[in-house]
């Protein structure tokens, strides 16, 4: 809920700024503005929760309650200063979440070619060796083993092409290839 509520709170006060999420992955430390904030909306949260008006005796069952998170959305919180420092702008934000996700489809087709490789000669030629009979495969599945099989020669040298391999490979696998 506390985590909820903080989100909650930095968009409603800071409509057009967003939590520099890269920062924290960056450093992998929270700075002690995020901790002092976090400190106090973790004692003001609590402060909530144990009201003696909270129309449920067990806190834990309170908590689970929509009345509960609706009384906390309600509940008057300013984030402080400090912390409001840390915040960055939420064109910065998108444009740093496009770039992560950019970066991730070129490490993903890397880790592909990777794969493709590392599997090895031996292992495609097994696999084709399989399909002889157990028929999964179709002509042109069976033509990009080959060519992933001859991958010395450099003959993958697409993403799409690491894609498909791959993709062969795990039907094979749900059709009982061992390998």
């Amino acid at each position: 809920m506390l985590s909820q509520r903080f989100f909650y709170t930095v968009n409603t006060q800071y409509p057009n700024s967003a939590i520099n999420l890269k920062n924290i992955w960056q450093k992998q430390i929270l700075s002690a503005e995020w901790v002092k904030q976090i400190e106090d909306a973790s004692f003001a949260m609590y402060q909530y929760l144990i009201r003696k008006d909270r129309g449920v005796e067990n806190v834990t069952e309170w908590a689970k309650r929509e009345a509960c998170w609706k009384g906390a959305k309600e509940l008057p919180y300013t984030l402080l200063p400090e912390f409001a420092k840390e915040l960055q702008s939420r064109e910065i934000a998108a444009s740093e979440a496009k770039d992560a996700k950019r970066s991730q489809r070129q490490t993903d087709k890397l880790n592909n070619l990777v794969e493709v490789v590392n599997y090895g000669p031996e292992k495609w030629a097994a696999l084709l060796e399989w399909n002889i009979s157990h028929r999964v495969m179709s002509p042109s599945e069976i033509h990009q083993i080959q060519l992933a099989k001859s991958m010395d020669g450099g003959l993958i040298t697409s993403d799409r092409k690491c894609q498909k391999v791959l993709s062969i490979l795990k039907k094979c696998r749900i059709e009982g290839f061992p390998g």
